[in-house]
């Protein structure tokens, strides 16, 4: 497989995921007349980046065209989601907790001070633990921020419509709408390929499994 199929094309057009089509539009005639021999007065064609021009073609068809995007950004769900199953199959379960017996202890035979320890602490490291799990999910902004729960190996999507979502660093955030800044308040929700709703803007949101719909008349900066 060559370089021009293994590379991103929203990489390969240096814009964002939740670029708009003018945006993309922009980015491919920008980087086609960085790129385009006439630019340097000809010269040898063997020096032309031909091999470049063909990955922005490539990159282009992949994405200037919204029924091809779709299929680009479900793909990278489904891989995205494909991988989160693969690192939860692999996770190692913890350690169990020791067996306590239900057999009587004898008369005049207490149990020494180190066996009575060996059966205390495993669980008191559990409490220690669990405690530290809640501490954090209340500092980092509560249930709104967690990614979609699961069931038996299934995720299961939750229902975001209330929140808003944030763009930072390359990905989507679902938030709480008193952190800023953020795009807006999501008003509808769907799976990953669904339309949204006239007068607002859809985004991807592959760690939830769906399509964001949010009011951009309520962004914060």
């Amino acid at each position: 497989m060559g370089e021009t199929e293994r590379r991103d094309p929203y990489t390969v057009l240096g814009v964002g995921l939740h670029a708009s089509q003018d945006e993309l539009r922009a980015a491919y005639r920008r980087k086609a007349f960085e790129l385009h021999p006439d630019r340097s007065g000809g010269g040898d064609p063997s020096e032309w980046p031909g091999g470049r021009m063909a990955e922005l073609n490539a990159a282009w068809q992949s994405i200037g065209d919204p029924e091809r995007r779709r299929d680009v950004d479900r793909a990278r769900a489904d891989a995205s989601a494909a991988h989160a199953a693969t690192q939860r199959g692999a996770a190692t379960p913890g350690p169990r907790a020791p067996a306590v017996s239900d057999a009587p202890l004898r008369h005049g035979s207490p149990p020494s001070l180190m066996a009575a320890m060996a059966g205390i602490v495993p669980w008191g490291a559990l409490v220690l633990l669990l405690g530290a799990i809640l501490v954090f999910t209340a500092y980092a902004g509560g249930p709104s921020d967690e990614g979609p729960a699961e069931s038996g190996g299934t995720i299961v999507v939750r229902d975001v419509r209330g929140s808003c979502i944030r763009q930072a660093d390359g990905f989507t955030l679902v938030v709480n709408c008193g952190s800023s800044p953020h795009e807006g308040r999501i008003v509808a929700q769907g799976s990953i390929g669904a339309e949204c709703p006239t007068g607002t803007r859809a985004f991807v949101v592959p760690q939830e499994d769906i399509v964001a719909c949010a009011d951009p008349d309520t962004a914060a900066p």
